[in-house]
C-alpha cells in the first residue's frame, strides 16, 4: 500500500545526513511499524517474499542479459 511504507539506509554518516536533509516530511507511523513488527515475525510471510523477491530478481535479469545493450552489476544484498 503506498501509505505504509517503511525503510532504511545503511552509509557514511555524512551520507546518510545529506539524506536525512531531503527526506519526506511523512515520516513512519505506528500504524507501520505495527505492519513491519507483525511482518518480520511471520516466517511463513517472510520465507514468501523472498522466494519471490529471488524469482523477480531472476527474471529481471534474465531479461536484461538479453539486452545486450544493457549492463548492470547484480548485487544479493537480502535473500
Amino acid at each position: 500500500m503506498a501509505g505504509l511504507r517503511l525503510g532504511y539506509a545503511v552509509g557514511h554518516k555524512d551520507l546518510i545526513k545529506q539524506m536525512s536533509e531531503r527526506r519526506l516530511a511523512v515520516d513512519t507511523n505506528q500504524l507501520v511499524t505495527a505492519a513491519a513488527a507483525a511482518g518480520l515475525n511471520d516466517d511463513e510471510f517472510v520465507a514468501r517474499v523472498c522466494k519471490l523477491n529471488a524469482e523477480v530478481r531472476n527474471y529481471l535479469c534474465g531479461e536484461l542479459k538479453r539486452c545486450s545493450s544493457i549492463s548492470y552489476l547484480l548485487r544479493r544484498t537480502s535473500s
